[in-house]
């Protein structure tokens, strides 16, 4: 039967969609589970889920894989352990909108990290359409008002939120440093396994330090989701739509993870569609397409 090969900028539109709602589900818990539990947790599910059909891929390309063993292990510090377990532990003190305004600088710094790791340039078109979708990603957090701006604080979780840009700027770099024709399953399961090995101690740490949890049904639908969506689908999607574009490109896609959560407070929370959510998101897809247009460097 012949693959199913899907647009990478289709596949780069799901993974926000996915951390969009995975970052609304760990605010939602983040009083009855602790961070670094709940990654925990997330990334084992994903890892048995994902070695039903990914550990054989891996295995066959354990040769491979054994020369990417120090990329891989940056992959699964920085992307699975780090940005994930960190962002959980900044939604406990930091309001959603400083978090999206933090988030939409993340396109900006992919592109400053690539050029130390690989000299690489943007070009004119890429550059200005990076400042358009990000308007457009601050326009929608901000309710096209001034004033949410002026009154903004800084606050520990807004600071641990910008860690969290640092470190997925690093790994959507790392991916570039990945073999050709490495299985995306297989990679993502080898940076879930290698993550859950180093978070067992340091939840097991944690659990000492910090107040005991009860497994509860929230809990459990929260596992599930971040478990599988923003772990597995989210991530499959982001690794292939970057090998496809490239992590400049693909940095802009990032800017949709504050207008999907907006997306969702109105469906979820009831509240009102309002007109700079359209303005917003319209700008933004003037910056995907303009960025898009532009060669990768």
């Amino acid at each position: 039967m012949p693959s199913i090969r899907l647009n990478p900028y289709i596949l780069l539109v799901i993974a926000p969609l996915l951390w969009a709602g995975n970052f609304v589900v760990g605010r939602g818990v983040h009083e009855l589970v602790n961070p670094w539990a709940l990654t925990l947790m997330r990334w084992s599910l994903a890892a048995v889920v994902l070695g039903v059909w990914a550990a054989p891929q891996a295995w066959r390309a354990r040769d491979q894989l054994w020369q990417a063993r120090w990329t891989l292990l940056g992959l699964s510090v920085t992307g699975v352990i780090l940005f994930q377990a960190v962002l959980y532990e900044a939604v406990r003190t930091t309001p959603a909108i400083n978090g999206a305004v933090i988030m939409a600088t993340m396109p900006i710094l992919i592109p400053v990290v690539s050029y130390f790791m690989f000299e690489a340039v943007l070009t004119r078109m890429q550059a200005l359409g990076i400042a358009v979708s990000m308007l457009g990603a601050l326009v929608v957090v901000a309710r096209a008002d001034l004033n949410v701006f002026l009154t903004l604080s800084i606050t520990p979780g807004d600071a641990l939120v910008l860690s969290c840009v640092v470190f997925w700027s690093l790994y959507s770099n790392l991916l570039r440093k990945l073999p050709t024709g490495l299985p995306p399953a297989a990679v993502l399961w080898v940076t879930a396994v290698l993550g859950v090995m180093i978070l067992l101690p340091i939840a097991g740490y944690e659990a000492t330090v910090r107040p005991a949890f009860e497994i509860t049904a929230p809990i459990i639908w929260a596992v599930v989701y971040v478990g599988l969506g923003p772990s597995i689908i989210a991530f499959l999607c982001w690794n292939v739509g970057v090998a496809g574009v490239g992590p400049t490109k693909a940095g802009l896609f990032i800017h949709l993870i504050p207008v999907f959560t907006v997306v969702f407070a109105t469906t979820l929370l009831g509240e009102t569609l309002q007109h700079y959510h359209f303005i917003g998101a319209a700008i933004v897809a003037i910056g995907i397409i303009m960025v898009s247009r532009g060669k990768e460097a």
